[in-house]
């Protein structure tokens, strides 16, 4: 008590205040015991409420896998006829994108032999025994020889042919060449169909700019290798669209030089100065005039009359 004093409190006055205390601590114990009641009912809502959605996917799913299974029941006991029909229709609805189109799924005819060109994988192993007198502790010999024949063949472009002398002969570098070319045109020649979208608006944007519906004038179209060369192909620029039966003529119809870093199409339009004078086109394949699968006495100017009523021929059969 004299202690309590000293400070001017009296002992009674000590227990009022701790009583206070306990009477706030119980209250927020109480506060927080209803806290979490009330949490605990709220998830195990939430939980009953998500085993009542899943029941209901579940009676969903059922009912689904009944009507399929009567369907496929149905679908068993149709005619041949009704199951040509349904996939003309399918085929139809699918804009040009179907694999049903048997022009998608049909074997190109260098495809069918090429069986008769020699694939020859030793020239890596070749080069890689050239450059290295041991190969003990290298690994991946396979990735390395890429490397070395890579660098060689790239070095002309560069400005130092003959830094690394003689390591591929010229038969070696050809060869290799065209089995590479080859390669490529399966992957090109494949796809081409799939470029029927990028025709069909290069058509549609050069009548607009000839009728005068447009004022631009140039159109201008951004994208990959994997546009370009397909596209280059439906085309038929320079021959692309051979397709020859000896797999050994490709490379005179298509060179995969021309599917580069930075390629281009132009299509450059020419107008007469009668309103009778024939519209004329020329294109330019990475800045080179070239060839089109279209009759013309005035190379390399084509009718742009005759080049659409061709390529929408081809777009029309083939889409």
């Amino acid at each position: 008590t004299h202690v309590y004093r000293r400070f001017g409190f009296e002992a009674e006055d000590l227990k009022g205040e701790e009583t206070a205390i306990k009477d706030e601590i119980a209250k927020a114990q109480e506060e927080q015991a209803k806290a979490e009641a009330e949490r605990a009912a709220a998830e195990a809502a939430e939980k009953a409420a998500a085993e009542a959605a899943a029941a209901e996917a579940a009676k969903a799913a059922a009912e689904a896998a009944k009507a399929a299974e009567k369907a496929a029941a149905s679908a068993s006991s149709a005619s041949l006829d009704g199951i040509g029909s349904l996939l003309d229709s399918l085929d139809e609805s699918a804009e040009g994108e179907s694999l049903l189109d048997p022009e998608k799924r049909r074997t190109e005819t260098f495809e069918k032999n090429k069986e008769k060109f020699p694939f020859d994988e030793s020239l890596r192993d070749k080069v890689v025994n050239r450059v290295f007198t041991n190969t003990d502790s290298l690994q991946n010999l396979h990735h390395i020889g890429s490397n070395l024949i890579n660098l060689y063949t790239s070095l002309p472009n560069i400005g130092h042919e003959g830094m690394m002398g003689n390591l591929i002969t010229d038969d070696e570098m050809v060869a290799q060449w065209e089995q590479s070319n080859l390669g490529s045109y399966s992957w090109v020649f494949g796809p081409q169909y799939e470029m029927i979208p990028i025709l069909e608006d290069i058509i549609k944007k050069a009548d607009a700019a000839i009728d005068g519906s447009s004022d631009h004038i140039s159109d201008l179209r951004f994208g990959h290798d994997t546009c370009l060369g397909p596209l280059t192909v439906l085309m038929g620029i320079n021959g692309a669209d051979l397709d020859p039966e000896d797999p050994f003529e490709v490379k005179n119809c298509y060179q995969n030089w021309e599917t580069c870093k930075a390629s281009n199409i132009q299509l450059v339009f020419y107008r007469g100065k009668k309103a009778t004078d024939d519209i004329l086109v020329k294109l330019l394949l990475n800045g080179e005039e070239a060839r089109l699968p279209i009759a013309t006495d005035s190379y390399p100017y084509y009718k742009w009359s005759d080049l659409r009523q061709f390529y929408q021929a081809r777009i029309d059969k083939n889409k």
